[in-house]
């Protein structure tokens, strides 16, 4: 998953534009308005966590929406 993060360069993501994107520590896209999200693998556990932060819960919901589709999850 996170290579193929690394690799994706999406003009926006839930209707928000990727203003940037970070690669330190996982792959975290900069949004429009303020809002981020960050997908990162855990330390302890086979997994890869999600962290999103945006103004308003539905902007927030469009954001993991989004990545889950791209996903597949």
């Amino acid at each position: 998953v996170l290579e193929k993060l690394a690799r994706w360069e999406p003009s926006a993501i839930g209707g928000l534009a990727v203003e940037g994107k970070i690669t330190i520590d996982g792959v975290k896209f900069l949004l429009q308005g303020g809002s981020w999200c960050l997908l990162r693998p855990s330390g302890t556990e086979p997994v890869v966590r999600l962290y999103i932060e945006a103004p308003e819960s539905q902007v927030l919901e469009r954001i993991r929406q989004a990545l889950m589709g791209e996903l597949g999850l």
